[in-house]
């Protein structure tokens, strides 16, 4: 029920049997919603409201015996005034969420301080009922009215509480035992809060969730939002995404293939570990490959890294077992410790002419890997680098000077090739005199530009092998 005055309304009252969250309109009919009239809520036994920032007034006794009232919500900057006492209950005082910027005037104000305030951080949380399930959802900002969503969970929780411990709690639905969690459709909107991110651990160990719809809206996707949904098989990345946290599909063992949007830089820790049906995947803007990105992807067999990638993380292709080539681009300075370790399918690979370290167990027990080239800017070569890698029968060193090794770094002493001038000085090293024989490259000095195109890159690598083996 409203009143009219020119160009303006009064929410004069809503039906009393009124339950669960509220969010007044700002404008009904056309008319902006400017005041609410006193008595409004008499005896509703509503759980939240929302009051729109266009709400300048609230009348006598607007609360009276709303028992149930938990929450008042309000995006304006500057308190309504209440128009006398609105009879909060005594009982149970709702909690109030403000705009930061305004929270020290609402605590001044009268009758607003008589609230109790959220902790920074937090925001008011309310579930929705949809046909066999609910989704929990929290304001994240209210004044651009947007929120987050979750299965059920306390999404005011730390993200490692969520991202870990999962909704097993939260599987309920609207009619017990009827809970149908295999395919859900996330709306653009809930209770007038545009939807914009999943939260941490959103959807974690729901292990019925085959598939999931998102909105246009979503622009992040939180840690471990997906983490251990055994049975989700596809996921299609929203459009606007722009962020994307650590360990999202850790877990998902039935997740088949994956195409990360393009403004997507940084390819979070432990994104895609466990996804052992994982057959397909594309980072076409990364920059970053953080550890453990595809750990244990047993069925990958391919990947193509962008030329934009600058670092790959320790362990990121650990375990994986399929993986047959990799090509590292240029543009890669550093690679972490295990990278590629355990990956037993893995037959031809290449290092980057600027990276300066081989870290630690880098190609450990890739036991198929044939051949591989040492750049000239390495200094370090670190324990275990191709320990395991009895394949491995061909290895291209470019550096002038032989690095320090130990016993810990070949398993296979095959063919080196080594830079014009230098036999001499690998066949007095410790280690580097095992390989047999000891070949010096002879093409033209010390440079390595070997196809003319002005620079050392891969493309001098693919010329080198070519020579050595026409």
């Amino acid at each position: 029920m409203i009143g009219i005055a020119e160009q303006s309304v009064t929410l004069l009252a809503i039906p009393s049997t009124y339950t669960g969250a509220f969010t007044i309109p700002e404008t009904i009919e056309g008319y902006t919603v400017t005041g609410i009239s006193g008595g409004a809520f008499i005896g509703c036994q509503l759980s939240a409201l929302t009051i729109p920032a266009t709400v300048e007034t609230i009348g006598f006794m607007a609360f009276r015996n709303c028992s149930n009232l938990a929450a008042l919500i309000t995006a304006r900057t500057t308190p309504a005034i209440f128009e006398g006492n609105p009879y909060f209950s005594t009982t149970s005082v709702p909690a109030a969420y403000v705009p930061a910027s305004a929270l020290s005037a609402y605590k001044a104000a009268s009758y607003w301080k008589k609230l109790t305030y959220a902790e920074e951080g937090e925001g008011y949380s309310f579930d929705v009922e949809y046909s066999g399930y609910k989704l929990t959802y929290k304001i994240t900002d209210i004044e651009a009215k947007t929120c987050q969503v979750g299965l059920g969970q306390d999404l005011n929780a730390s993200p490692s509480r969520n991202y870990m411990a999962g909704t097993t709690t939260a599987l309920s639905a609207p009619d017990e035992g009827t809970a149908d969690y295999s395919n859900i459709t996330v709306p653009e909107t809930a209770l007038g809060y545009t939807v914009t991110a999943l939260a941490s651990g959103a959807f974690s160990k729901t292990t019925d969730l085959t598939s999931i719809t998102l909105p246009a809206s979503i622009d992040s996707i939180a840690e471990g939002a997906f983490y251990d949904c055994k049975n989700l098989t596809a996921f299609e990345f929203p459009t606007s995404l722009t962020k994307l946290g650590g360990g999202v599909f850790w877990g998902c063992s039935s997740l088949a293939s994956a195409h990360v949007p393009q403004r997507i830089s940084d390819i979070g820790a432990a994104l895609f570990r466990g996804c052992s049906a994982l057959t397909e995947v594309t980072i076409p803007g990364a920059t970053s490959i953080g550890v453990w990105t595809f750990y244990d992807c047993s069925s990958l067999t391919n990947i193509e890294l962008p030329s934009t990638v600058e670092t790959i993380g320790s362990e990121a292709f650990y375990g994986c077992q399929g993986l047959q080539s990799i090509v590292v681009p240029e543009s890669v300075e550093n690679i972490g410790s295990n990278a590629f370790n355990g990956c037993t399918s893995l037959a031809t690979a290449n290092l980057p002419a600027n990276i300066t370290s081989i870290a630690s167990g880098l190609f450990y027990n890739c036991s198929k890997l044939q051949l591989i080239n040492i750049p000239s800017t390495v200094t370090y070569i670190g324990y275990n680098s191709f320990k395991g890698c009895s394949q491995l029968n061909t290895v291209i060193c470019c550096t002038p000077t032989p690095v320090t090794i130990t016993d810990e770094v070949f398993t296979n002493y095959g063919t080196l090739y080594v830079p014009a001038g230098t036999k001499a000085a690998y066949q007095s090293a410790d280690y580097w005199q095992a390989f047999n024989p000891i070949i010096e490259m002879s093409m033209g000095g010390t440079s390595y530009d070997l196809n003319g195109d002005g620079e050392v890159n891969g493309a001098d690598l693919d010329e080198l092998i070519n020579k050595i083996f026409e």
